[in-house]
């Protein structure tokens, strides 16, 4: 796993996470919000973000991740099916219709 970029509470505020995205495991980071400034009666929001064009969730979103973070956002960032630490059979193939489902 990559060293968290920038932020000092960077790792204290990050969770690693996984989900399944058609039966293969994504991995993804958690970045909880900062605190409690965007929270309503149907919880905060929730930014998602994945890399484009065959890079990973270690390859520069960090910094805008812990932006929204100190927003007051929830956000997730995951390595498409096949890319990074995901699981996937098939390794870096950019794939926008599968990278859309998941």
């Amino acid at each position: 796993m990559a060293e968290p970029a920038n932020g000092p509470h960077t790792r204290e505020m990050r969770s690693d996470v996984e989900f399944l995205s058609h039966g293969t495991r994504i991995s993804a980071w958690h970045f909880k919000a900062a605190d409690d400034q965007l929270s309503g009666a149907d919880g905060r929001p929730c930014v998602v973000m994945a890399h484009g064009f065959g890079a990973t969730k270690d390859a520069g979103l960090v910094p805008f991740a812990e932006r929204f973070q100190a927003a007051g956002a929830d956000v997730l960032v995951f390595d498409y099916r096949g890319f990074g630490t995901s699981g996937g059979d098939v390794r870096q193939d950019v794939n926008h219709r599968a990278h859309r489902e998941d």
